[in-house]
Protein backbone atom coordinates (compact mmCIF):
# COMPACT_ATOMS: atom_id res chain seq x y z
CA UNK A 1 0.00 0.00 0.00
CA UNK A 2 1.28 3.46 -0.82
CA UNK A 3 1.99 5.58 2.52
CA UNK A 4 -0.92 8.34 2.84
CA UNK A 5 -1.93 10.35 6.05
CA UNK A 6 -6.13 10.46 6.22
CA UNK A 7 -7.22 13.46 7.08
CA UNK A 8 -8.12 12.73 10.79
CA UNK A 9 -11.34 14.40 10.76
CA UNK A 10 -12.77 12.21 8.24
CA UNK A 11 -15.10 9.43 9.64
CA UNK A 12 -13.94 6.04 9.37
CA UNK A 13 -17.29 4.33 8.87
CA UNK A 14 -16.38 5.73 4.79
CA UNK A 15 -13.74 2.95 4.87
CA UNK A 16 -15.95 0.07 6.69
CA UNK A 17 -18.03 -2.27 4.75
CA UNK A 18 -20.59 -1.73 8.09
CA UNK A 19 -22.53 2.03 9.02
CA UNK A 20 -23.23 2.90 12.81
CA UNK A 21 -24.13 1.46 15.17
CA UNK A 22 -22.02 -1.13 14.33
CA UNK A 23 -18.92 0.34 13.18
CA UNK A 24 -17.50 0.41 16.67
CA UNK A 25 -14.22 2.50 16.30
CA UNK A 26 -14.87 6.79 16.26
CA UNK A 27 -11.99 7.89 14.46
CA UNK A 28 -8.93 7.16 12.32
CA UNK A 29 -5.52 8.51 13.05
CA UNK A 30 -2.94 7.22 10.44
CA UNK A 31 -2.93 4.18 7.37
CA UNK A 32 0.05 3.29 5.74
CA UNK A 33 2.15 0.98 4.38
CA UNK A 34 -0.26 -2.19 5.61
CA UNK A 35 -0.79 -0.45 9.14
CA UNK A 36 -3.97 1.13 10.32
CA UNK A 37 -4.27 3.24 14.08
CA UNK A 38 -7.89 3.99 15.41
CA UNK A 39 -9.33 5.08 17.96
CA UNK A 40 -12.23 3.72 20.19
CA UNK A 41 -13.80 6.32 22.96
CA UNK A 42 -15.35 4.71 26.17
CA UNK A 43 -17.84 6.50 26.58
CA UNK A 44 -21.12 5.39 29.18
CA UNK A 45 -23.08 5.38 25.72
CA UNK A 46 -20.46 3.40 23.86
CA UNK A 47 -22.09 0.11 22.52
CA UNK A 48 -22.11 -2.99 24.95
CA UNK A 49 -21.07 -0.54 27.97
CA UNK A 50 -22.50 -2.25 30.78
CA UNK A 51 -23.30 0.80 34.00
CA UNK A 52 -20.77 0.45 36.80
CA UNK A 53 -18.04 -1.88 35.00
CA UNK A 54 -17.41 0.01 31.21
CA UNK A 55 -17.19 -2.17 28.03
CA UNK A 56 -16.33 -5.87 28.40
CA UNK A 57 -12.62 -6.27 26.73
CA UNK A 58 -13.31 -9.37 24.48
CA UNK A 59 -14.54 -6.50 22.30
CA UNK A 60 -10.73 -5.75 21.53
CA UNK A 61 -11.24 -8.96 19.09
CA UNK A 62 -14.26 -6.73 17.05
CA UNK A 63 -12.24 -3.66 17.32
CA UNK A 64 -8.87 -4.84 15.62
CA UNK A 65 -10.98 -6.77 13.39
CA UNK A 66 -12.84 -3.47 12.32
CA UNK A 67 -9.66 -1.96 12.41
CA UNK A 68 -8.28 -4.24 9.32
CA UNK A 69 -11.89 -3.54 7.59
CA UNK A 70 -10.63 -0.12 7.81
CA UNK A 71 -7.53 -0.53 6.11
CA UNK A 72 -8.44 -2.52 3.44
CA UNK A 73 -11.55 -0.52 2.97
CA UNK A 74 -8.95 2.96 3.05
CA UNK A 75 -6.26 0.42 0.56
CA UNK A 76 -9.44 0.18 -1.69
CA UNK A 77 -10.80 3.75 -1.55
CA UNK A 78 -7.31 4.71 -2.79
CA UNK A 79 -8.19 3.01 -6.24
CA UNK A 80 -11.73 4.54 -6.33
CA UNK A 81 -13.08 0.72 -4.67
CA UNK A 82 -16.15 0.96 -2.52
CA UNK A 83 -15.26 -1.62 0.94
CA UNK A 84 -15.51 -5.31 0.99
CA UNK A 85 -16.97 -7.55 3.21
CA UNK A 86 -14.44 -10.12 4.81
CA UNK A 87 -14.45 -12.59 7.27
CA UNK A 88 -12.65 -12.99 10.21
CA UNK A 89 -11.43 -16.41 10.49
CA UNK A 90 -9.62 -16.67 13.70
CA UNK A 91 -7.51 -15.37 15.60
CA UNK A 92 -4.27 -16.82 17.87
CA UNK A 93 -2.09 -15.53 20.98
CA UNK A 94 -5.27 -12.90 22.16
CA UNK A 95 -4.03 -11.56 25.34
CA UNK A 96 -6.71 -9.33 27.85
CA UNK A 97 -5.19 -7.71 30.64
CA UNK A 98 -8.09 -6.89 32.16
CA UNK A 99 -11.81 -7.75 31.94
CA UNK A 100 -13.16 -4.10 31.13
CA UNK A 101 -12.38 -1.21 29.64
CA UNK A 102 -13.33 1.94 32.05
CA UNK A 103 -15.36 4.85 30.92
CA UNK A 104 -13.03 8.01 29.86
CA UNK A 105 -10.71 5.58 28.27
CA UNK A 106 -9.10 6.51 25.02
CA UNK A 107 -8.00 3.45 23.00
CA UNK A 108 -5.66 3.19 20.48
CA UNK A 109 -6.56 0.17 18.02
CA UNK A 110 -3.07 -0.58 15.79
CA UNK A 111 -3.24 -3.46 13.06
CA UNK A 112 -0.80 -4.27 11.37
CA UNK A 113 -0.44 -6.56 8.52
CA UNK A 114 2.18 -9.78 8.49
CA UNK A 115 0.83 -12.06 5.26
CA UNK A 116 -1.68 -11.55 2.59
CA UNK A 117 -2.17 -13.56 -0.81
CA UNK A 118 -5.25 -11.60 -2.10
CA UNK A 119 -7.64 -13.58 -0.40
CA UNK A 120 -6.29 -15.02 3.08
CA UNK A 121 -4.46 -12.49 4.81
CA UNK A 122 -2.90 -11.85 8.69
CA UNK A 123 -2.93 -9.40 10.62
CA UNK A 124 -0.93 -8.84 14.12
CA UNK A 125 -3.32 -6.19 16.45
CA UNK A 126 -2.90 -4.39 19.40
CA UNK A 127 -4.86 -2.08 21.32
CA UNK A 128 -3.11 0.70 24.49
CA UNK A 129 -4.94 3.01 26.47
CA UNK A 130 -2.07 5.26 26.71
CA UNK A 131 1.27 3.76 27.53
CA UNK A 132 -0.18 0.45 28.47
CA UNK A 133 -0.86 -2.53 25.94
CA UNK A 134 -4.43 -3.68 27.15
CA UNK A 135 -5.40 -6.23 24.24
CA UNK A 136 -3.21 -8.50 21.45
CA UNK A 137 -4.17 -10.85 19.27
CA UNK A 138 -2.87 -12.04 15.76
CA UNK A 139 -6.15 -11.86 13.32
CA UNK A 140 -6.42 -14.35 10.12
CA UNK A 141 -9.14 -12.99 7.82
CA UNK A 142 -10.25 -13.75 4.51
CA UNK A 143 -11.41 -11.34 1.60
CA UNK A 144 -13.86 -13.23 -0.60
CA UNK A 145 -12.25 -13.51 -4.54
CA UNK A 146 -14.33 -12.49 -7.83
CA UNK A 147 -18.10 -10.77 -7.59
CA UNK A 148 -17.31 -8.99 -3.72
CA UNK A 149 -20.45 -8.16 -1.80
CA UNK A 150 -19.95 -4.37 -1.44
CA UNK A 151 -21.63 -2.08 0.68
CA UNK A 152 -24.95 -0.81 -0.02
CA UNK A 153 -26.66 2.61 1.23
CA UNK A 154 -28.94 1.59 4.46
CA UNK A 155 -27.03 -1.85 5.14
CA UNK A 156 -25.35 -2.47 8.16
Amino acid sequence: MTSAAPDTSEDIVQFMPHDRPMALLDRLVEAQNGRLKAEVRIDSDTMFCRPDEGVPSYLSLEYMAQAVAALDGFWKAQRGCAPAIGFLLGTRAMSLSRPFFDVGEVLTVTVEERFNDGNMASFDGRIDSGAETVASATLNVYSPDGTEVTKEAGDA
